[in-house]
Parts: structure tokens; sequence; C-alpha cells
């Protein structure tokens, strides 16, 4: 799990740095992982355009040995196109 998803960063934030030398993102309810930073950036940059407002309400934040476990709300508004 990306550890971006616990604090809010844009994707320019995300390229200046990162939380851990491997990062993974997995959508538990779809089953879509995104592994390596370069899917991990490409995840956030296309689900800004699609939810420019997109914000997470966080419900719960746990580590699991090399993981972080962030379960969260992702709101946002739809940008029709």
């Amino acid at each position: 799990m990306c550890a971006s998803t616990c604090r809010r960063r844009t994707p320019s934030k995300w390229t200046e740095r990162s939380d851990f030398a491997h990062p993974r993102y997995e959508i538990i309810g779809t089953g879509d992982v995104y592994d390596g930073r370069d899917e991990v950036e490409r995840y956030y940059r296309e689900s800004r355009v699609a939810f420019p407002d997109q914000r997470n309400e966080l419900i719960s934040l746990r580590h699991a040995g090399d993981a972080v476990i962030v379960e969260f709300w992702l709101l946002g508004t739809h940008r029709a196109g």
C-alpha cells in the first residue's frame, strides 16, 4: 500500500519524493494493483483527471509487517468527458 494515501498529495508532489522504496497500491474492491513507482504515479494522475476534487475520508490506518493498510471513503465528483 502506498503511504501517500495517508496524506493528501498532488501528483506533482508525489514525484518529488517517495515514502517507500517500492510503492504498491492495491484496491481491494476492484482487485486492481498498481505495482511500482510508475504505475502508482499513473494511478494518481489518471484518477485526479477523472475526479479533480478527489479526497479521502480516513476510516482506519494500520501497519502490518512491510505494509501500511489504509481503509477510507474515496470521495469526489466525476468529471464528465
